[in-house]
């Protein structure tokens, strides 16, 4: 509980130094800060106990299904993280860049948002479908991967990014943890019925993004803003432009935490990949937690006064402090998990997963710094970072990988993660030289005339 509960609050404090620097007079200094607070440790917390649905989930998973089965969910669920980057085309980040900078033109940015999302998820499932049909796999795996598709093209139209631009983060949390705690009740009792298979998995899966994105929408437009339609193609085309850097930095980052288990299933076996797939979870639960921090700040980088030094060294070190206490609080949950509640067959995984735990850790530090440059128009030396780090793991993972195994792609993981870190760091400070302004030109022009 205490970690769970520092977690919160140090997140919330970050806030409330935000918001003292973006309202410097004192009357609503106390009133944002009081409100910027509270929707910080709520945000938070929901985003915690989301977390412990889907840890909950997992656990149920491995143990039904065993190495095998759960190795081959592990695949689908990588090769879905990637249907989603190429659904997506890097655009949910400019999206809230731009709702925060110009909120009058919100419902062409929502319109321009479905229609990029729209278009680019369904032609990746229809290809994913394709693929599914034609490769040599299982019925079970085929039935799996079709699922993922279909579901992932909901997920891609998800309007979270809004959210964020309105600084209703705790409202997308609280969605988020009903739909996964719902998700949990329903596995539980399939687990009960005795008809929990990978099948099964994949429909659950697939229909808990579509309820997610379903709520997602109506709450946006009854408790938030109303959704209107407004289409003007010169949005689409400055969204894809500036979106794409980011689509491709983000598709290259995920390769040194998910391409592991598709070396491992080429090399080794389905039962290395579930081992290392357990290790990928725990990393891909502590970068979104420390999304938490991202989400939050934000919205106040890219704000009017989201340059100043004090804010950023005040920023910076709330962050780095929220990211160690998650660090060590989901390394002792990693021992807990593996150690005494996973069979006995999983605990070979405890030592990649601690090491990809500080691969994330690494990850988590650049994230912050790939916001920034994004106020900087960076978007293409963002690409640049991670691109050079997926190359270093893809070059050298063909040979440590295959001789060892687990251990050798996680730490590969962390050595490509602390390459794009650095780069993305020494670039934020050329930036910082140069007194760069952080002006969006491209779309400026374009809302302009």
């Amino acid at each position: 509980m205490s970690v769970s509960f520092s977690c919160c609050a140090v997140p919330a404090y970050a806030m409330a130094n935000l918001m003292s620097s973006q309202y410097p007079n004192a009357a609503v200094l106390s009133l944002g800060a009081r409100r910027g607070v509270r929707g910080a440790i709520l945000f938070t917390a929901f985003t915690i106990l989301s977390h412990f649905c889907t840890l909950a989930v997992m656990l149920v998973l491995s143990n039904v299904l065993g190495p095998e089965r759960y190795g081959a969910v592990t695949f689908g669920l990588t090769m879905q993280s990637y249907f989603f980057l190429l659904g997506g085309l890097g655009i949910k980040q400019i999206i809230i860049y731009r709702g925060t900078q110009y909120p009058k033109n919100l419902d062409r940015l929502f319109t321009a948002h479905l229609t990029v999302t729209g278009l680019a998820s369904g032609c990746v499932g229809a290809a994913a479908i394709l693929g599914a049909y034609f490769e040599p796999i299982s019925s079970e795996e085929r039935v799996l991967l079709c699922f993922l598709a279909v579901g992932n093209v909901i997920a891609c139209l998800n309007i979270q990014p809004l959210f964020d631009a309105h600084h209703h983060q705790a409202k997308s949390a609280a969605v988020a943890l009903v739909v996964e705690a719902i998700g949990l009740l329903f596995i539980v009792a399939a687990r009960s019925a005795e008809w929990l298979g990978v099948e099964t998995a994949g429909a659950f899966l697939a229909g808990k993004w579509v309820v997610n994105a379903t709520i997602h929408h109506l709450v946006y437009h009854y408790k938030v803003r109303r959704l209107r339609l407004e289409f003007v193609r010169a949005d689409v085309r400055a969204l894809v432009r500036s979106g794409w850097p980011l689509f491709l930095a983000a598709l290259v980052a995920g390769i040194p935490f998910n391409i592991g288990v598709i070396f491992l299933r080429f090399f080794q076996g389905e039962a290395d990949v579930a081992l290392l797939g357990l290790g990928q979870q725990a990393a891909a639960a502590y970068i979104l937690a420390a999304t938490i921090g991202i989400r939050i700040v934000q919205p106040y980088v890219y704000g009017p006064r989201g340059l100043e030094m004090a804010f950023a060294y005040k920023l910076a070190f709330s962050y780095g402090v929220f990211l160690v206490i998650v660090l060590v609080g989901m390394g002792s949950a990693a021992v807990v998990i593996v150690g005494w509640l996973l069979d006995s067959a999983y605990r070979s995984a405890l030592g990649p997963m601690l090491v990809l735990l500080g691969g994330a850790f690494v990850y988590g530090i650049g994230g912050l710094t790939s916001v920034y440059l994004i106020r900087f128009g960076q978007e293409r030396i963002v690409l640049r970072a991670n691109a050079c780090a997926a190359i270093f793991y893809l070059a050298a993972g063909c040979f440590v990988i295959p001789s060892w195994s687990c251990a050798g792609a996680a730490f590969l993981t962390v050595v490509s993660a602390a390459i794009a870190s650095g780069l993305l760091i020494a670039q934020l400070w050329i930036c910082v030289r140069n007194g760069m302004t952080g002006t969006d030109r491209t779309y400026h022009s374009v809302i302009s005339g």
